[in-house]
């Protein structure tokens, strides 16, 4: 018997939501493989930056949604496997960008692991330094929202208020100011605030988040291409937040009673490990072998791209999967 935690990581909705998710970051990572700087790319990267906010939203949605209180126990095996992650998978990327910048040495492992331990690894990392600290704040946020569900409400309301608006604000008027709790805390929140939510509120919200995804990607056309405006391309940027929500909505409505086939499935429970090791391939590609697009048509050879990163990182963790003890992390 599942238990409940995993029927709701594997729901319809959150399985399509994790590739949805999976698949705009491997887009925005791809771009490397070009230098061109247009208002296309910035266009697309303005648009598909709501891919990281969703990751964190799927985790409040399955750790915090829940009745059940969290505790440091329950967590214990994933906050183990992500600091594994770092001084493995990490140790890695940081070992191959230091040969690639000075040559093979014994230093250099030493050096490496001193990179983990600084956070200087490859950009795409970060994410496993946020994920840890969000998950060693799990049982405290869960135990202060679980006994009322007037406390979600409003300790998400003051998150998105001070690290999301505010943020905003505080960057254009150069105002010093911060909160205790991180932007990435609202999107959990955010998360644990959906599943709350009525199905039948939710699909009344179905139709206004279309038209409020569409008005927003059409808002920033104009502002990029006929205005030339810059964009704040941030995960806590108030549009971006929106985005996030709105997306979340629709997808689950979309998709909260398809039938998942095997391969989606397959895709899904790898989309963790296409995160990890997709810029592995890129700096291989782009690196190693000196692979770029940009001599070629950008409407077809950047697609063509992400596809291949994608199902290329796809099969090597198909691969690590079936290895002893990484397949613990992957």
């Amino acid at each position: 018997m599942k238990s409940q935690t995993e029927k709701h990581a594997n729901a319809s909705f959150i399985i399509f939501l994790r590739i949805i998710a999976a698949v705009a970051v491997v887009m925005i990572h791809t771009k490397t493989l070009t230098n061109f700087e247009t208002k296309g790319y910035y266009f697309l990267h303005s648009c598909i930056l709501w891919c990281v906010p969703i990751f964190f939203m799927i985790s409040g949605y399955i750790f915090l949604g829940l009745k059940t209180n969290i505790t440091y126990n329950n967590l214990k095996k994933y906050i183990i496997r992500f600091i594994v992650t770092l001084f493995t998978i990490g140790w890695f990327y940081a070992l191959i960008q230091r040969v690639f910048e000075n040559g093979i040495s014994i230093l250099a492992f030493g050096y490496s692991f001193l990179d983990v331990l600084k956070g200087n690894l490859w950009a795409h990392m970060w994410y496993v330094y946020s994920i840890i600290g969000i998950y060693l704040v799990f049982p405290v946020l869960s135990a202060f929202v679980s006994s009322n569900r007037k406390n979600l409400y409003i300790l998400t309301l003051i998150c998105g208020i001070f690290n999301i608006i505010f943020n905003d604000i505080s960057t254009i008027f150069n105002i010093g100011f911060s909160f205790p709790l991180s932007g990435y805390c609202f999107y959990v929140l955010m998360g644990a605030v959906l599943y709350r939510l009525e199905d039948s509120l939710l699909k009344k919200a179905f139709l206004p988040s279309v038209l409020v995804l569409v008005s927003m990607i059409i808002g920033l056309a104009i502002e990029i291409f006929l205005f030339n405006i810059n964009i704040k391309q941030s995960y806590t940027a108030i549009y971006v937040a929106i985005m996030s929500i709105v997306i979340f909505i629709v997808c689950k409505n979309l998709f909260n009673n398809v039938k998942v086939s095997g391969v989606v499935d397959s895709i899904s429970k790898c989309t963790w490990g296409i995160y990890l090791v997709h810029p592995f391939f890129i700096h291989l590609f782009n690196k190693a072998f000196s692979i770029s697009i940009e001599g070629y048509n950008q409407f077809i050879a950047f697609p063509v791209s992400c596809v291949i990163v994608f199902f290329v990182s796809y099969l090597a963790v198909l691969i690590l999967k079936r290895i002893p003890l990484i397949n613990k992390i992957i």
